[in-house]
């Protein structure tokens, strides 16, 4: 019993991160039965069940599940009811005499659901069939009248004060709905339920004011059968209500395990930052030192030790060894140009928003990159963006530069339209497939934002 108290409250504890896989949440449902008050009755001599009739009941429901464990759900419930009632032989109340009586309840509550099947066996791999327990708290509406009334005095001849019964016609209780739920699922969208349940009231006038007294407050009993219907069960994820308790506990455990290890990598990150900064660097620095103070014949700033063109004319570029490099290079680099413009642009690949293959919708996680996107805008107005897409290498290349192009103008749109930036802030650059890229099926199709100071 500790366990399951304790898995419990851990299934409720990953309510946050189960949001990581994009299940369906929400679900509806109908259901139909018969009903039996459970109040103070009377049985009749030719009756074998007490004297409240049976009655049809008919209700409509709407539920959330967070896990495969729990959800939170509102109930409309509407409950007609009747019966035989006889205040003979209960002292003072003994003279409003004998009375049929009739009523409907109006009864509405919010419910939490536990899913036991799965509580009881978290390593389960089916979810076809499962038992709920559910506890409710609301309100019932209801009202009454009598017939066939029979006084006191018309029964027995010792009582000489009478007292009228009285209907009701806008009572009020609270309700303490309690029901255990058996549902198969006959397919991924549907799900069939058998459900027994007990509704309690606090009040004991159910009957009318006619104040028959009972050992206790009015009640109710119903079986019913419920048609549940899965909103959203064909999402790529799936209905969280379609999810076996072992395949979740699994995915729940792999994030952990994964958050663990980001964490233990950040730790070794940080460890080796910070050796590469104390150590490494100073020691690096002073070798440059060393290696720079050395003979430089051509000026060229390359020491004469390791200068493999120890005569390059003045003002001429060169590499580490001190060779010149030719004009075509620097032309088609554009030198110049890419170094200012490098100084001035940042990239956040992290922000990159990445599309499924051939298409140009936003995913979700796409959308949550764009809002990050949008946010940095709007904290910086001197920022602006261009919006540089990509696309597979598959394909031509017109239509890929197409397709880079157009969705770079969903990205586009969605920070426009949904968070307001301002249109003359962003730009487009479509690239078209990668080119020449180590891997022909390297997934490349994505959109970066490049941000750079508005001159």
């Amino acid at each position: 019993m500790k366990k399951l108290f304790t898995y419990l409250i851990a299934s409720l504890l990953t309510f946050g991160t189960a949001s990581a896989v994009d299940y369906a949440n929400w679900s509806v449902y109908i259901n139909g039965g018969a009903s039996q008050f459970d109040g103070d009755v009377t049985q009749k001599y030719n009756q074998i069940n007490p004297a409240a009739d049976l009655h049809w009941t008919a209700g409509v429901g709407v539920e959330y599940t967070f896990t495969p464990f729990w959800g939170l759900g509102l109930e409309y419930q509407y409950m007609p009811y009747s019966g035989f009632s006889s205040s003979l032989g209960q002292s003072y109340w003994a003279n409003y005499g004998e009375f049929d009586f009739e009523g409907s309840s109006h009864q509405a509550h919010i419910f939490t659901s536990l899913n036991l099947t799965n509580l009881l066996n978290v390593y389960r791999k089916s979810w076809r069939f499962n038992v709920y327990a559910n506890l409710g708290l609301g309100a019932s509406f209801y009202e009454v009248s009598q017939d066939n009334i029979v006084l006191a005095t018309g029964i027995s001849p010792t009582i000489t004060y009478t007292r009228q019964p009285a209907a009701i016609d806008n009572g009020r209780s609270l309700l303490v709905p309690m029901s255990l739920n058996f549902e198969y699922n006959i397919s991924k969208p549907l799900a069939l339920g058998l459900n027994i349940h007990y509704r309690a009231t606090n009040k004991d006038n159910y009957e009318g004011e006619a104040y028959v007294r009972g050992v206790q407050n009015d009640n109710f009993l119903l079986g019913t059968l419920s048609l549940r219907y899965k909103i959203q069960s064909s999402k790529e994820d799936g209905h969280i209500r379609n999810v076996a308790a072992d395949r979740f506990r699994q995915e729940q455990t792999k994030e952990r395990e994964m958050l663990d290890k980001l964490d233990s990598l950040d730790k070794k990150v940080n460890a080796l930052d910070s050796v590469v900064a104390n150590d490494l660097t100073p020691r690096m620095n002073e070798v440059e030192r060393l290696l720079s103070d050395q003979p430089d014949a051509d000026g060229d700033a390359v020491p004469d030790w390791r200068d493999r063109e120890p005569n390059t004319p003045a003002g001429s570029f060169v590499n580490y060894w001190g060779e010149s490099l030719p004009y075509e290079v620097l032309k088609a680099a554009d030198f110049y140009e890419e170094l200012a413009k490098m100084q001035d642009e940042e990239v956040d690949y992290d922000m990159s928003v990445y599309f499924p293959f051939d298409k140009k919708y936003l995913t979700k996680r796409s959308v949550d990159n764009t809002a990050k996107a949008a946010q940095k805008l709007k904290s910086n107005p001197l920022l602006k963006v261009e919006l540089r897409g990509y696309a597979d290498f598959p394909g031509s290349y017109d239509y890929n530069l197409r397709l880079s192009k157009s969705r770079g103008e969903v990205v586009k749109q969605e920070l426009i339209n949904k968070h307001g930036i301002d249109p003359s802030r962003i730009t487009l650059n479509p690239q078209g497939r990668m080119m020449n890229p180590p891997n022909a099926l390297q997934k490349n199709r994505r959109t970066d934002f490049i941000f750079s100071k508005i001159k």
